[in-house]
């Protein structure tokens, strides 16, 4: 019976031409993008997207004061492109019972001016090891990459000296476009 299947399976790849199988197999395969069935799609900002995640110690450079918990830089803007920045999520533990006060992200904006976004941190949530402070926004801001790139720099600012222990995870995301 095996052989059978086989012998029919190699008597219909040598009657059947490479244009009529082609035909047959496109016809079984055939993609219809209906509402009912509709076909997934990929948008043109969604192939340049972006998500960077970093984190820093409180003390860190380019301070080097336990005030403060830097990224420089947390993503870099090409030469040319804008990058489109849609959501924030970021944390920081610290041994301060007051926590993070905020996080700040500072880029250039279009035009090549400076901007720069202060979000607001938590309130502490206090734990017998460490302190919590966060912050999660989605949100749209542009940022320039100019003509020879540029820098978007994260920063978030303790409320007292932290230790160096202490630190930030932060997470950016979004996607580029080309600069008119």
């Amino acid at each position: 019976m095996v052989a059978g299947a086989v012998a029919l399976a190699g008597i219909l790849g040598v009657a059947i031409t490479p244009k009529a199988a082609h035909g047959i197999v496109a016809a079984m395969v055939q993609v219809v993008n209906t509402s009912a069935n509709p076909v997934p799609t990929l948008e043109a900002d969604a192939q340049t997207a972006f998500v960077v995640n970093n984190f820093c110690h409180f003390g860190g450079p380019p301070d080097d004061t336990a005030f403060f918990c830097d990224i420089f830089p947390l993503f870099q803007v090409p030469a040319g492109k804008t990058a489109v920045i849609e959501s924030f999520t970021g944390y920081c533990t610290t041994d301060s019972p007051s926590g993070t006060q905020d996080f700040s992200l500072r880029f250039l904006g279009p035009g090549g001016s400076e901007a720069l976004i202060t979000i607001p941190a938590s309130t502490v949530v206090p734990s017998s090891i460490q302190n919590l402070s966060f912050a999660a926004l989605n949100f749209k801001s542009y940022a320039s990459g100019g003509a020879s790139g540029a820098p978007i720099n994260f920063q978030g600012e303790g409320t007292s000296n932290e230790s160096t222990t202490d630190l930030c995870q932060v997470s950016l995301s979004g996607h580029l476009v080309s600069t008119p």
